[in-house]
């Protein structure tokens, strides 16, 4: 089993169960066919532990609250099968910090990347990462790096279930 875990968004993977816990936005009907809503803090729901193959959450950790994140990212390292990989993404703190520092990011702008634009209930940042946290992360949950990169304000790690 591959999850694709999604917040609002239209990233879709094909061969992934692909999981969004809102119900289609407006002008996004096209693709209630291709995704499941449901809990994507507790997958408990469409997956053993150790039955995933693979798991991505490229934009939703950023949506959990700094007491919840830990728990979570357990919860989906749990899922993987050993073997196994996920792929987290987020929006880089340190990157974005030192684009302020260097004026290449208006503050204005940097607050909205990290917040989000607060327009819609659910669109509410609660956290906010590095490359290095969210290596720890995975490696406190029994994950090695497999690979990582930071690519303008984005990081992503890529851990393997031991």
């Amino acid at each position: 089993m591959k999850l694709n875990l999604l917040m609002n968004s239209t990233d879709i993977v094909a061969s992934y169960e692909n999981i969004d816990p809102f119900p289609m936005m407006p002008g996004h009907q096209e693709f209630s066919e291709q995704k499941k809503q449901g809990d994507v803090r507790n997958l408990d729901w469409i997956c053993d532990d150790g039955e995933a193959e693979d798991i991505r959450a490229m934009d939703i950790i950023n949506f959990l609250s700094p007491p919840e994140l830990d728990r979570v990212i357990n919860g989906w390292c749990r899922k993987l099968k050993r073997g196994g990989t996920i792929t987290l993404g987020t929006l880089d703190l340190q990157e974005i910090s030192r684009s302020i520092i260097h004026s290449n990011l208006p503050i204005a702008d940097a607050i909205v990347s990290l917040f989000g634009p607060q327009q819609q209930g659910w669109d509410i940042r609660k956290n906010a990462l590095t490359l290095k946290v969210l290596e720890d992360i995975l490696t406190n949950n029994g994950c090695r790096t497999v690979m990582k990169r930071c690519n303008n304000y984005r990081s992503i790690v890529k851990g393997q279930r031991l």
